[in-house]
């Protein structure tokens, strides 16, 4: 027998070959039992990688152990118009999408970033938690109008000593603590429209300390006069039209 074998198109092969032969088929073979293959096939797929015996339309193909030849199904689904969706939530990382909507029935959780930017003429949709951010420190801004179904819960809350003029930071912060040690003067800086603010002025141990107030409004166009007995503790509570805090005091808490 020659060691190369060029059969015409659509021929079987139904007898076994000798190992250590080579053959060449050029049209398509029809193979009626095993075929058995101790090198290495040349100009097709190799290896052994399995997967399951059904799997979901659209779905991503993952691992399924360490030796890179198991695969499994994946509830991560890629439909033909970019959407992707994922039933159990996506955790960790940087998360962009650059067309198309992204959606979750769980939890979106990032520990990094999510760019908002990224979401080019799609949506981003979560029946579950929208979690940014893994400090109260980190800032979210979002460029144009949020539509929210729920509520908001706020924390921004910032406390110092203060004896010498200051900016409170309205575009940050909403409830303000303010230990007074001199006499001080306190500016609204870029309070947001429609947002209300609370400012806890305490005085010292020794107490009589003085705040002069800008970017407030008051009943009758005049500012208030602190409690200055040591220890006083008087709160200013107001609303913002995105200008000036509208303003009003309640003095002397004990």
């Amino acid at each position: 027998m020659a060691s190369s074998f060029k059969p015409s198109p659509n021929v079987t092969r139904g007898n076994t070959q000798a190992s250590g032969s080579s053959h060449q088929f050029t049209g398509s073979v029809t193979i009626d039992g095993s075929l058995t293959v101790n090198g290495t096939p040349v100009g097709g797929g190799g290896g052994d990688v399995t997967g399951p015996g059904s799997s979901t339309e659209n779905a991503l193909a993952l691992y399924d152990d360490a030796t890179g030849k198991v695969l499994k199904n994946s509830g991560v689904i890629v439909d033909g118009t970019a959407k992707v969706s994922a039933p159990g939530g996506y955790t960790d990382g940087t998360a962009t999408l650059l067309s198309g909507d992204w959606s979750g029935v769980g939890t979106l959780s990032a520990s990094s970033n999510v760019s908002a930017s990224a979401f080019y003429g799609g949506s981003l949709t979560t029946t579950g938690n929208t979690i940014l951010g893994n400090a109260p420190a980190d800032n979210h801004q979002v460029t144009g109008t949020l539509h929210i179904s729920g509520g908001i819960m706020q924390q921004q809350y910032f406390s110092a000593s203060i004896s010498s003029p200051v900016n409170a930071t309205c575009s940050l912060y909403n409830v303000f603590n303010y230990h007074l040690t001199a006499n001080s003067e306190v500016t609204a800086s870029s309070p947001v429209a429609g947002t209300s603010y609370l400012f806890f002025f305490r005085q010292d141990g020794t107490g009589a300390r003085t705040v002069d107030f800008s970017g407030f409004k008051w009943p009758g166009g005049t500012a208030p006069t602190l409690s200055t007995a040591a220890g006083a503790v008087d709160i200013v509570s107001g609303i913002s039209d995105g200008t000036n805090i509208y303003a009003d005091t309640t003095k002397n808490f004990s």
